[in-house]
């Protein structure tokens, strides 16, 4: 046991800048609370829900284009409530096929 920590105590005092060196990046990637690797998880999060941000936003303004063309074609209106909500007019009768 003594030879042990003699020929430890030896290696740590010939690479000290070594030693530190290595201490402080194995803190620094692995056991620090900010770790690289928990930052590389948090940008793959980040990029994730931006990506999903982006696609809420291309329907906020899809659906916002479409309720401003609703409000000043009543066509438009008549289309999309038959094709999306199966409506009809009360003389006409609907047949439904599915593909």
């Amino acid at each position: 046991m003594k030879e042990l920590f003699s020929s430890t105590w030896d290696f740590i005092s010939k690479n000290k800048y070594a030693v530190t060196i290595g201490a402080f990046l194995l803190i620094i990637v692995f056991l620090d609370s900010n770790s690289f690797i928990r930052r590389v998880s948090q940008k793959r999060q980040m990029k994730a829900l931006q990506e999903e941000i982006d696609v809420y936003r291309a329907q906020i303004e899809e659906g916002s284009s479409l309720l401003d063309n609703i409000g000043n074609d009543s066509m438009l209106l008549e289309r999309i409530a038959r094709e999306k909500y199966n409506m009809s007019r009360p003389d006409e009768d609907v047949f439904l096929i599915e593909r």
